[in-house]
């Protein structure tokens, strides 16, 4: 019982450990900074621009991004409009929506239901509602969207976020794959 004991001790402490290594990188589509990151003020404006530096390290990170809308043809080497484009993410990235961001008195303040943060695959914005779920691929709006929105690896967390608007075609994939 004693060995138990220390050994779920010894887990937990590794585990406290490596959550408080992790690196933040904010993504805000309202900041004006640097858009580097490394704060709200120069939070990337893209949601790709924070998981490319987070995909090319390999300490966990943090990604925290504020309310709004984020469309994965958005970035650096992105082409927008490329229907072929979605958010990527490897081991060990927490991907947090739900913040208030810059443009609120408490950046950090995270409320899902109020700061709504959106994956969206409605690259033209130009989707209109459907009533039935079977009108979704015939539904002409739906055609320049995303056919994909996330890909994830099997060791990353996705929390606060809504995720819509994807094509509504499967394609087979390897991995996590995430549909709206």
């Amino acid at each position: 019982m004693k060995t138990r004991t220390l050994l779920l001790v010894c887990i937990l402490v590794i585990l406290l450990c490596t959550q408080a290594d992790a690196k933040i990188i904010y993504v805000d589509d309202d900041a004006s900074g640097a858009n580097n990151g490394s704060s709200w003020q120069n939070a990337y404006k893209y949601l790709q621009d924070a998981l490319a530096e987070a995909n090319s390290a390999k300490e966990p990170f943090e990604i925290r991004v504020a309310q709004g809308v984020y469309q994965p043809d958005l970035g650096v080497g992105y082409t927008t409009g490329d229907i072929w484009a979605y958010f990527e993410l490897r081991n060990n990235i927490t991907l947090s929506g739900g913040y208030a961001g810059i443009l609120e008195t408490d950046p950090d303040k995270r409320d899902y239901e109020k700061y709504k943060t959106i994956l969206s695959a409605d690259l033209d914005g130009n989707d209109v509602d459907v009533n039935d779920p079977n009108e979704l691929r015939s539904e002409p709006t739906r055609r320049d969207n995303s056919y994909l929105i996330i890909k994830n690896q099997v060791e990353s967390v996705i929390d606060g976020f809504t995720i819509s608007g994807n094509h509504g075609i499967f394609i087979p994939h390897t991995g996590g794959n995430m549909f709206g």
